[in-house]
């Protein structure tokens, strides 16, 4: 199900009955369906679909606020002005909305104390909240683990939730000074890289050289002892050259 729940595929049925309903109660009644869906977590295409858009200003406006309260909203939203939303709010889409408040949260920190939780989603006890959790995990709308011991949850993934169209500036621009910030860095690492291999092939001339000014050395030594002994490095004629030896008996 989690597959589903990240490629939206779930609310394509809903997209198809939405194109082809006429009326405003007949596709107030087609969202509602798709919001009580318990595998539907996304919404934001059928929120964006013409005739839905035009609920905004009819008689089906509640049915319309609480699309986008689902698409992009939380719980607490929600309990800050119900009056705003339908009237049958049920226990079950409560429910379905404190998991989606669990997701934006989970968005914005990966360890979510249960305090912070708890307001976010009006509970009081612990375990009712390590319940709602739970639901989530089996879900795959996130991924994680309880902490009872530091009374944490630890976020390994969660789904991205829809984007409101005015987040969609904000967002290309977060994206244009990381991207920003990833040209600069890498600018910096290349400099590093061409420094260095600048370095290596300094020290490498470097060696080469002292390697010739040994050789050069070794050649004038060389030189030098064979200048000394007559011109030969031979052993035998060295021998018969030296004082007492075989070359002067007689």
């Amino acid at each position: 199900m989690s597959a589903d729940v990240i490629s939206g595929s779930n609310l394509t049925q809903y997209l198809e009955l939405a194109k082809s309903t006429k009326g405003p109660k007949s596709l107030a009644t087609v969202i509602l369906s798709c919001l009580n869906n318990p595998t539907t977590y996304v919404f934001g295409e059928l929120l964006d679909a013409p005739n839905v858009k035009a609920l905004a200003d009819g008689d089906e406006k509640l049915i319309y606020e609480t699309l986008a309260l689902f698409a992009y909203g939380t719980y607490s939203q929600y309990k800050s002005n119900t009056s705003k939303y339908i009237a049958n709010f049920t226990p079950a889409l409560q429910r379905k909305l404190k998991q989606l408040s669990v997701v934006s949260l989970a968005a914005k920190q990966k360890s979510i104390p249960y305090d912070l939780l708890l307001r976010e989603v009006d509970l009081t006890n612990v375990r009712e909240l390590e319940d709602l959790i739970i639901d989530c995990l089996y879900s795959g709308i996130v991924t994680g683990k309880l902490d009872q011991k530091e009374q944490r949850f630890q976020v390994d993934w969660t789904m991205g939730r829809d984007v409101r169209p005015e987040q969609v500036q904000e967002m290309i621009a977060v994206l244009t000074q990381w991207s920003a910030q990833s040209e600069a860095l890498l600018a910096s690492i290349q400099a590093k890289v061409n420094n260095a291999v600048t370095l290596y092939e300094v020290e490498r001339q470097r060696q080469k050289e002292f390697e010739t000014k040994v050789e050069n050395v070794k050649s004038t030594l060389k030189a030098a002892m064979q200048a000394d002994v007559g011109g030969t490095t031979d052993p035998e004629e060295m021998h018969f050259m030296m004082p007492g030896g075989m070359g002067g008996m007689g």
